[in-house]
């Protein structure tokens, strides 16, 4: 198993959602492409920049050949959620341990304590 996991935040950051369908495709599939490239290893993953998401974006990741998507939903992830939409508690640099477990704890109850 690896001790590190990588996966795309976009090519430059763009909000997802407001390019043309040509602009998505390219900035996904040179995301990936190039992460793959450079790692050596498959990206399956994508964290859509800002949590910004819509169908038409998860389409396209999934055309792209992304498995999984991270939203900025925090909640815990369930059997029932879309691969590519899932939620994921987001942690900063300057987050404190208290912060962290506040969001956590947060993710929890907003998710039913778990399913």
């Amino acid at each position: 198993s690896r001790l590190c996991h990588f996966g795309s935040h976009s090519h430059r950051h763009e909000i997802l959602t407001v390019l043309e369908n040509s602009e998505l495709a390219d900035a996904l599939a040179h995301s990936r492409g190039f992460l793959e490239e450079t790692l050596g290893l498959p990206v399956p993953d994508i964290a859509y920049p800002n949590g910004d998401v819509n169908d038409r974006v998860v389409a396209a990741a999934r055309d792209a050949g992304f498995r999984r998507g991270y939203t900025t939903r925090p909640a815990p992830v369930s059997r029932r959620d879309d691969p590519l939409l899932l939620p994921r508690v987001l942690v900063g640099g300057y987050d404190s341990p208290a912060i962290l477990r506040w969001k956590v704890n947060r993710a929890l109850v907003a998710g039913g304590g778990g399913r």
